[in-house]
């Protein structure tokens, strides 16, 4: 799934970006947290689903970890890995064919 324009604004906001040249790096980032995500049992449609703030803030997380440096991206690694591990539990949340 694409990622909407408001929902990279979101990310980008969240990084503490004002500019586009990170816009293509920041959607990747996106994408590939979808994909942690869903590898790790959250389905998919609920992974991709930019109306959830449980997956928005994990999302954050995830792009924070890989954006950020040092302390800070060790600290939003860890947020980021209890969100998904809580996520891939959560009924609704769950990859029920996994």
């Amino acid at each position: 799934m694409a990622v909407s324009e408001s929902y990279l604004k979101k990310l980008k906001q969240a990084l503490r970006l004002s500019t586009g040249p990170f816009d293509d790096e920041v959607a990747d980032m996106i994408e590939a947290a979808r994909k942690d995500l869903s590898g790790a049992g959250v389905a998919q449609e609920k992974a991709e689903d930019e109306e959830d703030a449980a997956i928005l803030a994990a999302i954050k997380s995830y792009c924070r970890a890989v954006f950020w440096t040092g302390a800070r991206a060790d600290k939003a690694e860890g947020y980021y890995l209890v969100q998904k591990d809580e996520l891939r539990k959560r009924k609704g949340y769950r990859n029920e064919s996994v």
